[in-house]
């Protein structure tokens, strides 16, 4: 009986709501800025209602003639569902609700309370109240009469941190306005909405939580949103792949935000259709196996994730091999192999007293290039650098590169004989010790950059940047590393 007077007592006692605009809450996608690339916390606002407006003549409540009983009504955000895709726990700080009517029958005020719950899972149809558990407590406030049309935002203080995997509900719960005469509509519109609205009312038989629509009001879409703290899983590109091409994909993330892929000479770059992987979550915009043209330069790729919540851009470069020496490494050398791919100059050093006249460097170049003098055949390194011209097999494509190897002295082996200083250095190094018969600066190419026979030698007139000076005296060379500032 008393699900039948709840169908009769809302349809004769609906009072109506002028409608009225609300400006959409920032729903916002976040994208990182120069001052956030180090941080992963975000505040954001959460909704299902697809639109803010109040719309008169679409909110339902039990009630006696527009005399208000007791009614709840009930919110479910999923929040690491398909819809929110969250991937960590999220800190609650705010509910926003919209008010329809607000008509207090003594003074002005009447009380509403607010109550948060989570549970473990949600089937999107149903609220089990036994698998509700209350986090913190109640929040106590008032609606004024003058808020009637308005929405209404209650702080949340301290923050509720909701653990990652948990599902959350929202309750506002109107307590029972009979003896004040009190009215009150919650505030809804007919506009749509990703998540039932749901509805308690003892007084007319509801005793859980029902779907709106199973009472005959399909058409009540609940205004209400969340707004809070979200430590975000960071968007990343995990994996970008090409058929076909060259080596391992070069992926920068923050904060350079590039990809770098090198495919064969003559390979298209206008039909090609990447495999992305991006973190559990998030999408990547163009999506993973979408034909893209890289043939007019770098291709900007968003990582985001549902709802658009944070996103991360990134330059995605792909180009045909060139006439490069990606790879050049001789046995026993000391340190890496310095490739300067803009000047096309390597360096690399040697031990102390290797002999340079006959150094066979293993030398990689792209599939359908050939490299003269071949790799590993031994050559003379001990007058200079040495050159290699990389040539395309069928394609005109040449480049010339400038190799230097050179010798490093063991420090331990003269460190008594000589003290250089200051080092870093920033106009003139000083040099004493034992006799020695000239000095040399070279460059990390192995280029001389100055001779001298001074003690005292003024270098400023240099680039900044590292040097090794080379002492060159009776019982041989000694070398150290100096650094212009």
């Amino acid at each position: 009986m008393k699900n039948i007077l709840l169908v009769i007592l809302v349809l004769i006692s609906f009072l109506k709501v002028n409608a009225q605009t609300f400006s959409s809450p920032n729903l916002n996608t976040i994208y990182y800025s120069n001052l956030e690339k180090n941080t992963n916390n975000f505040t954001f606002t959460l909704t299902h209602s697809l639109s803010q407006i109040i719309k008169s003549n679409t909110s339902v409540s039990c009630n006696t003639i527009g005399i208000h009983h007791k009614n709840s009504y009930y919110r479910v955000f999923d929040l690491y569902g398909s819809h929110f895709n969250l991937n960590s726990d999220w800190s609650i700080q705010e509910v926003q609700f919209g008010i329809g009517i607000a008509e207090a029958g003594i003074d002005t005020l009447q009380d509403i309370k607010l109550v948060l719950y989570i549970m473990s899972s949600y089937d999107g149809e149903t609220i089990n109240p036994d698998s509700l558990s209350q986090k913190g407590d109640t929040i106590n406030f008032q609606v004024n009469n003058n808020e009637t049309g308005t929405i209404k935002t209650i702080n949340i203080e301290p923050a509720e941190s909701i653990p990652f995997g948990n599902v959350l509900v929202v309750e506002i719960l109107v307590p029972d306005g009979s003896l004040n005469g009190n009215k009150f509509f919650i505030g809804s519109n007919d506009y749509g909405e990703t998540d039932n609205t749901y509805i308690k009312a003892s007084y007319c038989g509801i005793e859980a939580p029902i779907d709106v629509a199973d009472i005959m009001y399909p058409d009540m879409n609940l205004v209400l949103n969340i707004r809070g703290e979200y430590n975000a899983a960071t968007p990343e590109i995990l994996g970008f792949t090409i058929d076909g091409q060259y080596g391992d994909t070069k992926i920068l993330n923050n904060p350079e935000y590039t990809v770098d892929i090198v495919l064969p000479a003559d390979t298209a770059l206008t039909n090609l259709t990447p495999s992305i992987i991006v973190p559990a979550g998030f999408f990547v915009t163009p999506a993973s196996g979408n034909e893209v043209d890289f043939s007019l330069g770098a291709v900007e790729y968003t990582v985001s994730n549902e709802f658009a919540k944070i996103a991360q851009t990134w330059q995605v470069n792909v180009e045909n091999a060139g006439p490069d020496i990606y790879k050049l490494e001789v046995t026993g050398q000391e340190g890496e192999t310095n490739i300067n791919f803009d000047n096309h100059t390597i360096s690399l050093q040697m031990p102390s007293g290797t002999d340079l006249t006959s150094i066979s460097p293993k030398i990689y170049v792209y599939d359908g290039f050939t490299v003269s003098p071949a790799s590993e055949s031994p050559q003379d390194f001990s007058s200079g650098p040495v050159q290699y011209i990389v040539t395309h097999e069928s394609l005109p494509l040449t480049q010339d590169w400038q190799v230097s190897i050179t010798n490093i002295a063991k420090k331990y082996s003269f460190k008594t004989f000589f003290n250089i200083f200051p080092n870093p250095v920033h106009e003139t190094l000083h040099i004493t010790g034992s006799d020695y018969n000239k000095i040399e600066i070279v460059d990390i190419s192995g280029t001389k950059v100055l001779a001298s026979l001074k003690s005292n030698i003024n270098i400023s007139n240099l680039r900044k940047g590292i040097y090794f000076l080379r002492i060159f005296y009776d019982g041989g060379i000694y070398v150290e590393k100096i650094i212009l500032m």
